[in-house]
């Protein structure tokens, strides 16, 4: 009896590791798929650039989505916004997305306190998509002539886990 024990623990083990290696694992999948665009591409210094996002339902099942009650106020609908330029450089937060992230700034006035109330929430369907948007020039500093990354994050609304949209560029002229 302890031979089959000794014979069968070994086989037990490889059926362990043939799972996990898989990727089968308890984590759900994301449900939703971020893409994001910007408009215009290449802006004078100054001009609003404004940032498409939409959120697809890459699921089988409804999925719920929060998002601003506003145009052009994505930052306030949970998203992550990444922004840099040559070399990976972290580009500066405007006063505005300081504060709105919980920032210190100096010379803080309280009617500078961004004040935030709940939007709608969507019953975004299996491959339907949710479309929003913000002013980049809002959140980050682009007084700079250059090249800038963005990207943005969001959790996802079922899983919990992060998705991140793809990585575009904006070209700022003097």
């Amino acid at each position: 009896m302890k031979t089959a024990i000794y014979v069968f623990a070994p086989l037990l083990c490889i059926g362990v590791i043939v799972s996990a290696a898989d990727g089968s694992s308890s984590t759900p999948p994301a449900t939703i798929a971020i893409q994001i665009s910007a408009s215009p591409q290449v802006a004078d210094r100054g001009k609003a650039i404004e940032v498409n996002i939409v959120v697809k339902n890459i699921s089988s099942q409804m999925v719920p989505i929060w998002r601003s009650n506003g145009k052009d106020q994505a930052e306030i609908s949970g998203y992550l916004v990444r922004v840099s330029g040559p070399h990976g450089r972290p580009v500066p937060k405007t006063r505005y997305y300081k504060i709105f992230t919980g920032e210190p700034v100096e010379n803080m006035r309280p009617e500078e306190n961004i004040h935030t109330s709940g939007g709608p929430t969507f019953s975004v369907q299996p491959g339907a998509t949710l479309k929003d948007e913000f002013l980049l020039n809002r959140l980050f500093d682009l007084s700079t002539p250059e090249t800038y990354s963005i990207q943005i994050e969001r959790k996802d609304p079922v899983s919990g886990l992060p998705v991140k949209s793809n990585s575009i560029e904006v070209v700022v002229k003097p």
